[in-house]
């Protein structure tokens, strides 16, 4: 009967107890010389499971440690208005009367399509926030948040980054 090397697929009699090309000591039990293919793979596997949740898990929550022997890291996490509260826009944004026109909105804008990007704008609701504008936050969500415009008294949606202090 003969056995192939795990290594390199040379094929010896039996007996054989080491390959000659590559130097593999076969088991004196045939059972042992056969390896797992799938350890490898599920260590690979597992590895790039965990990379992939750490780098969601920053993304979420931000890395606000900064970076292995920065002693003097003075970064803060952002912050932003609270329901209720009346502040001055510091950039400019736009917003939508739903969220869900909001959402669509920022997709045209993504795909740098101004044309749709102001057909979605007319049939949603959309307008404009400048900077300097007061507004009041009425609701809050994930990435989104529901503001007044005080001068003009329309309440929209937009992103929850342009109500950072």
């Amino acid at each position: 009967m003969a056995k192939d090397c795990p290594n390199c697929r040379v094929v010896y009699e039996d007996y054989a107890q080491f390959c000659t090309k590559c130097g593999y000591r076969f088991a004196t039990n045939p059972k042992a010389n056969v390896r797992s293919k799938n350890k490898f793979g599920l260590v690979v596997l597992g590895l790039v499971g965990v990379a992939i949740v750490i780098n969601l898990l920053l993304s979420v929550f931000g890395n606000n440690t900064g970076t292995v022997g920065d002693l003097n890291n003075t970064r803060t996490p952002t912050q932003f208005a609270d329901i209720g509260e009346t502040f001055a826009m510091k950039k400019p944004t736009v917003c939508g009367d739903t969220k869900e026109g909001f959402d669509e909105i920022v997709k045209w804008l993504a795909l740098n399509d101004n044309q749709e990007a102001g057909r979605a704008m007319l049939k949603y609701g959309g307008s404009f926030i400048n900077a300097g504008d007061k507004v009041k936050v009425l609701d809050t969500g994930f990435t989104v948040v529901k503001v007044r415009i005080l001068k003009s008294d329309h309440e929209c949606w937009t992103v929850r980054e342009a109500t950072e202090r």
